[in-house]
């Protein structure tokens, strides 16, 4: 058991699992959105060009490019992880 007013998960720990979760999203779409040559998941993840090809062509350095701050489910991770470890705004950089 963790002691207590411990952080179990560092916030760059809960933000690679939100990249990973907006990496499965766009598989989703991929696989069942619409058929738009890619154009909706290159929206999806924010990336430019028309050299898109797949999402299970995206490398670890596409994947680390996409900026998750645009996308609402960081929002709200963020908010709450802040909430449930009592974190301020001003003390984000400690964490």
């Amino acid at each position: 058991m963790s002691k207590t007013g411990e952080i179990p998960y560092s916030w760059d720990e809960i933000e690679e699992q939100i990249r990973d979760a907006i990496f499965s999203q766009a598989s989703i779409l991929e696989a069942f959105g619409p058929r738009d040559d890619g154009r909706t998941v290159r929206a999806y993840l924010g990336l430019d060009g028309e050299d898109f090809v797949g999402v299970q062509d995206l490398t670890k350095e596409d994947l680390a490019a996409i900026d998750v701050t645009l996308h609402e489910i960081h929002y709200h991770a963020r908010v709450a992880y802040d909430y449930a470890y009592q974190r301020r705004q001003q003390d984000r950089g400690t964490v």
